[in-house]
């Protein structure tokens, strides 16, 4: 819900806000992500004084995109503003081709991405986002245009989890005017980022429609009284849907999810359909649900009884299996590719975790993770032999990820395959969904991870 008050946010109200989405030992580990925008400063000069009163370690990120000539030297300021403060800082680099199209999508997935890697390398369980209540309005609009079911229109949740990691946003309630008034309070500068008046990009267009309904008597408080209730709505169902696919999902280290048909007809419309939307998911990979027209017509179909052919959705293949159906990442949809050079450690395709052995950088050097593919797998076929492989479903094993090496497949851990023609890497492959299923279902299959 919106917080009453004006002017400056003080440090007794900010623990106030930050203490119910903890707990935050003495011994905590605390990122705050930090661009240098007013909001985000707001956030650095709250987190600051808040760790230094509880005794956590806090650590500011900055990613420098470098799709502004100016983003370094930007970077490297929010880092004296840290130094001055005698707060740590980190600048993480987004490296590698940007894309001419969704630059801002894109760009916002590479910092998240960044950003809760850097944690995890680093023993940090908790990253601190500046999100504030217009914000919150932004995106509910946003989803509303584009279609989103109630999960969708609850708007951005205080604590969710990414990749291990908890995103914490205590100031959901907070206009921004109070954030820039604690700016003032604090003599404190920031940085105006041109691209936030673009209006080529969605959110600022947004923003533009979120200011006329202002005009006409609907704040972005109304708007954040709206998303609060539906959040709880959502939260009741997340204590179904851990009921549900407790009884009805069980997940494969393979990366794919089968569906008991009986359980799932038997569910009503709207748990079934929350369901499927979250297996969806879990497999996809993808950090979004569905469109709600599509999801909806596909759940229709399934209900009605198992599916008589595939259906593609979200980045997966629903097919028939059993007396239900199963789901599993579509193939075709995976792009991703990732040379190993000296990385140990790395996630591929939103999905999986994947550990390298400490071999010779210089063997490692070229080789890379993709999917097996259907070439692939006929080249294993023909030349190795299929008789000692523990192979999942066929719709399952073109997108398991594999191991390449000068055009080879030289180990895919999860069929147990590695070529005899000497070592290239050890590979150790664990499913780790990005948006994880619940019900003990799904942390059982998930207890161990691949290896040869």
């Amino acid at each position: 819900m919106p917080v009453s008050g004006t002017g400056p946010i003080e440090a007794s109200e900010f623990g106030a806000l930050v203490a119910p989405l903890g707990p935050f030992g003495g011994r905590s580990r605390v990122a705050v992500a930090v661009s240098g925008g007013p909001d985000s400063m707001a956030l650095l000069v709250l987190a600051g004084r808040w760790a230094a009163g509880v005794g956590v370690r806090l650590a500011a990120l900055t990613v420098d995109h470098g799709l502004r000539a100016e983003s370094a030297a930007e970077a490297s300021r929010v880092a004296e503003w840290c130094a001055a403060r005698r707060i740590e800082h980190r600048t993480l680099e987004w490296r590698g081709d940007k894309p001419s199209t969704a630059i801002q999508q894109a760009a916002r997935a590479a910092r998240y991405e960044l950003m809760v890697r850097w944690c995890r390398d680093h023993g940090f369980a908790h990253l601190l986002l500046a999100h504030h209540l217009g914000d919150q309005a932004e995106t509910l609009l946003m989803r509303l245009q584009r279609g989103s079911g109630v999960a969708g229109l609850a708007g951005m949740p205080a604590v969710a989890l990414r990749d291990g990691v908890r995103l914490v946003r205590p100031l959901l309630a907070i206009p921004r005017d109070r954030l820039l008034a604690t700016l003032e309070a604090a003599g404190q500068d920031w940085l105006e980022d041109p691209s936030n008046h673009d209006r080529r990009f969605a959110r600022v267009r947004i923003r533009d429609t979120a200011a006329r309904l202002a005009e006409r008597g609907v704040g972005a408080g109304d708007i954040g009284r709206v998303a609060a209730a539906l959040g709880r709505m959502r939260a009741a169902r997340e204590r179904g849907l851990a009921d549900l696919a407790g009884c009805a999902v069980a997940i494969f280290p393979e990366g794919y999810a089968e569906v008991d048909g009986e359980a799932f007809r038997e569910a009503a419309p709207a748990p079934a359909r929350h369901l499927l939307s979250t297996v969806l998911r879990t497999v996809g990979g993808r950090p979004y649900e569905p469109r709600s027209r599509r999801l909806e017509r596909l759940a229709a179909l399934l209900e009605t009884g198992r599916p008589a052919r595939r259906h593609t959705l979200g980045g997966c293949l629903v097919e028939p299996a059993g007396n239900g159906f199963r789901v599993c990442r579509e193939p075709r949809a995976i792009r991703a590719v990732r040379e190993l050079g000296g990385s140990a450690t790395f996630r591929w395709d939103r999905r999986f975790d994947i550990a390298v052995s400490a071999a010779d950088a210089e063997v490692r050097q070229g080789a890379r993770i993709g999917a097996l593919g259907e070439a692939g797998w006929q080249a294993i076929a023909e030349t190795a032999g299929t008789r000692s492989l523990c192979l999942p479903p066929a719709s399952v094993l073109f997108g398991l990820p594999a191991l390449w090496a000068d055009g080879q497949v030289a180990e895919v851990p999860s069929i147990g395959y590695r070529c005899g023609g000497g070592p290239v890497a050890r590979i150790l492959v664990r499913f780790r969904p990005s948006a994880p299923l619940c019900g003990p279902a799904f942390r059982l299959a998930l207890s161990e991870p691949c290896s040869i």
